[in-house]
């Protein structure tokens, strides 16, 4: 069935049913040059990627503008569609998988589908099933490889067995699919296949989307903390100021794991709370690095901060396999 997921989603993306007329769209765009501001453009969307946003109006050539200044699209939304959002705003992920899936079956825009299908990756993931949410990614990156789901991309951080063998396998094969390939090695990485895993990954930081470039150097570096030292977890540090904002999460979540082993509690913590902190939505690795840094204060004898960051675990991440381990924690407490 999973085999089948990549398949079917990217059919639905590439198949264009018959147009009917739709109610007309307005674009909310940051004025170009400035940081504040507001313009309102009206037309009918005709594609909207990771790269720019296209307007048809009534007469002219279409109206094209970089996807960084979109602000807020209103449009008419499928019922589905927005159920699915408010489900995964709940964090009721499996009636978001449920909507959303409607909504993808619904839906005859291209570029919303793709929208659809970056906000069911994230509901598979929060569910805990990133072979499902890998699928549905690299349907979306076939559509447009500058997608911004590439940001939530299901890479394993941690040894994780949740993703079959022989998926990785598959994805790792797939080297006209840079984001495949970038899927199967992180899941590759903790198993004997993992020389595999590192050459391909080595090959990906030279690619030429910086995106794929940085993640796959903070994969590598999962494959160096046993014998990293303090120039190299400085340097790993340093670059992670340099990646895209969006991307850091899973790097900060490595390098919290680099000072720890360095015997460098404070530096750890640090990097681990700069997670939930920052990437909230990133639920299981934020609940992940949450239990790490109250490991690390607890064993600093900052007992009550340790037991602040555990009950957060049990409140804010109810949801995730942390919140038991939260729980024993503290009941481990004397």
């Amino acid at each position: 069935m999973i085999k089948c997921l990549a398949r079917f989603v990217l059919l639905i993306l590439l198949s264009m049913a018959a147009h009917t007329a739709l109610a007309e769209d307005t674009v909310y765009l940051l004025p170009e040059g400035q940081e504040h501001g507001r313009m309102a453009v009206r037309g009918e969307i005709v594609d909207y990627t990771g790269e720019a946003i296209t307007i048809a109006g009534s007469a002219g050539a279409p109206l094209r503008y970089p996807a960084e200044q979109v602000l807020e699209i209103e449009t008419e939304w499928h019922t589905a569609h927005r159920a699915g959002r408010e489900a995964l705003a709940n964090h009721d992920f499996e009636a978001a998988v449920r909507h959303l899936t409607e909504a993808n079956r619904a839906e005859q825009r291209v570029w919303v589908r793709r929208l659809i299908l970056a906000d069911l990756m994230r509901a598979y993931s929060a569910l805990g099933r990133p072979e499902q949410a890998g699928e549905v990614l690299l349907a979306v990156m076939q559509s447009d490889p500058s997608t911004p789901a590439l940001a939530d991309a299901p890479l394993a951080w941690f040894p994780d067995d949740r993703v079959s063998r022989a998926k990785a396998q598959s994805w790792l094969a797939k080297s006209e699919q840079p984001a495949a390939v970038l899927l199967g090695a992180s899941y590759l990485l903790s198993t004997s296949a993992a020389t595999d895993a590192r050459q391909a990954l080595f090959e990906l930081t030279r690619h030429n989307d910086p995106r794929i470039t940085a993640l796959a150097e903070a994969q590598l570096w999962r494959s160096e903390l046993l014998r990293s030292d303090a120039d190299d977890v400085a340097r790993w540090a340093a670059r992670i100021e340099q990646m895209p904002e969006t991307l850091r999460a899973g790097p900060y979540y490595v390098l919290g794991q680099a000072y720890d082993r360095l015997g460098l509690p404070d530096a750890a913590a640090l990097a681990y709370l700069h997670v939930p902190l920052l990437f909230p939505e990133r639920r299981e690795l934020a609940a992940r690095a949450l239990v790490s840094a109250g490991r690390l204060s607890s064993r600093g004898g900052f007992r009550e901060e340790a037991a602040s960051m555990w009950n957060e675990v049990m409140k804010v991440y109810a949801d995730t396999p942390q919140s038991a381990e939260a729980e024993q924690l503290l009941k481990e407490f004397p």
